[in-house]
């Protein structure tokens, strides 16, 4: 999900640096939104063929000038997602809401939210994980809250859909 929410987020911030600044006396801010509804599968992710759907928004708000390096850009959003595994139809749902803070004069980004809040199809949680992580612009963990696994989506999406990743 990450991937797809990386390229969504490039866009958002290529639209938002071609948009006017503010006009005069107002905070130097400026602010986008994208809604989004997409799907995507792949058999290379799990040991099953595995279909994502997901749905929400992302928003981005750039506060100061693009040659300032004080600029900081603030990009959150919330997906509503489904994970199923198309062998067995079985289907998790998913709530993610998080916010990314671009420091441009630190060169170092941070990301905090809820990353997994998943529920099986009789509404209890599956895999809940929310914290904060701090990276540098080339995207190396900082630092990181012991509750935001750093495992890779395949590790913590295939086994609760009742596979194994690839």
């Amino acid at each position: 999900m990450r991937r797809g929410a990386l390229c969504v987020m490039a866009t958002v911030l290529a639209v938002a640096l071609a948009t006017p600044a503010a006009s005069a006396g107002e905070p130097n801010a400026t602010h986008a939104r994208i809604d989004i509804d997409d799907s995507w599968s792949t058999k290379k992710l799990c040991d099953f063929p595995y279909v994502q759907h997901f749905w929400g928004w992302f928003g981005l708000t750039i506060v100061g000038e693009p040659d300032d390096p004080a600029m900081e850009v603030f990009v959150g959003g919330q997906l509503f997602v489904t994970h199923t595994n198309t062998r067995t139809g079985f289907t998790l749902t998913e709530q993610a809401m998080w916010t990314d803070v671009y420091f441009y004069d630190e060169e170092r980004i941070l990301e905090a939210g809820l990353y997994w809040h998943l529920r099986g199809p009789d509404g209890k949680l599956v895999l809940v994980q929310a914290g904060r992580v701090v990276y540098d612009f080339d995207y190396n963990v900082l630092s990181y809250t012991p509750n935001r696994s750093l495992q890779d989506s395949a590790q913590l999406i295939c086994p609760a859909l009742g596979g194994a990743p690839r």
